[in-house]
């Protein structure tokens, strides 16, 4: 288990996370979502089912 040590320390530190400050990388991070994870759109496009076995 954690220390009241550690938990208050935690707790400063994530006062320091605030994410990025500038448009720049606030629009980098605002795309993670549409690049990774499950929520990503898929950007490959098959002609063929890729499950089927070429012949």
């Amino acid at each position: 288990m954690s220390t009241q040590a550690q938990i208050d320390a935690n707790r400063q530190n994530a006062k320091k996370s605030t994410g990025p400050k500038p448009p720049e990388g606030r629009a980098a991070s605002a795309a993670n979502s549409t690049r990774h994870g499950h929520t990503a759109n898929p950007t490959t496009i098959f002609e063929n089912n890729p499950h089927e076995r070429s012949q």
